[in-house]
């Protein structure tokens, strides 16, 4: 009982926080706002960040057929500008305040539209233009 007695002694002798010490909680919880306000100021929102975001996504897509030589410039070129301006046309004002993460995992629906527009017409430029193997 003697040992309880002594740890019990030893948590109450703890110095109380003296202003020092409020003022170093304070500072840093000040700058832990500071930090998370600076987070949520930079987060990617907007058209223009969306729209830069889906161009990413289809890039990613088509990349590996424009290297494969599967699908040339020209090709890759307009896929890229009908995509991003159909996705940009079909977005709603709600969806365009969204963070850009938000935007293409909203509902697990925009990614998986974005790539069926995207493979429709990459179908669609191989059937006019097909790539001739030299």
């Amino acid at each position: 009982m003697t040992h309880a007695c002594s740890a019990f002694k030893a948590i109450s002798i703890s110095q109380p926080p003296t202003w020092k010490h409020d003022r170093q909680a304070n500072e840093s919880s000040l700058s832990h706002v500071t930090v998370i306000k600076e987070l949520v100021e930079n987060q990617t929102r907007g058209a223009e960040k969306i729209k830069q975001a889906v161009v990413d996504y289809v890039a990613s897509l088509l990349m590996p057929l424009y290297k494969a030589r599967k699908l040339d410039k020209d090709g890759y070129k307009s896929i890229m500008k009908k995509s991003a301006t159909k996705v940009m046309e079909q977005a709603s004002d709600v969806e365009k305040a969204m963070v850009v993460a938000e935007f293409l995992d909203f509902k697990r629906r925009n990614k998986k539209v974005i790539r069926a527009f995207v493979d429709k017409l990459i179908e669609r430029h191989m059937t006019m233009n097909p790539v001739e193997k030299p």
